[in-house]
């Protein structure tokens, strides 16, 4: 079964303010269920979409670019 937690919980998780996981909810940027009125969070999910959030950093992108040099 999957971990859900609440808006709060996942706002602390997130370090994020409450209000600014209401909007990601409302523009749909993060993934959510909500049964009913409820708003409710998977935390694996949470991770996932954290990772896609990710920006390389500029050493992670010329390590790209030169790898691609060498093939």
């Amino acid at each position: 079964m999957k971990e859900l937690i609440s808006i709060a919980e996942a706002a602390s998780y997130l370090k994020m303010p409450l209000q600014s996981v209401y909007k990601l909810t409302s523009k749909r940027l993060v993934p959510f269920y909500k049964p009913g009125k409820r708003i409710l969070f998977d935390v694996s999910e949470l991770d996932a979409w954290l990772l896609q959030s990710k920006k390389a950093t500029i050493t992670d992108r010329n390590s790209s670019i030169n790898s691609n040099f060498k093939s």
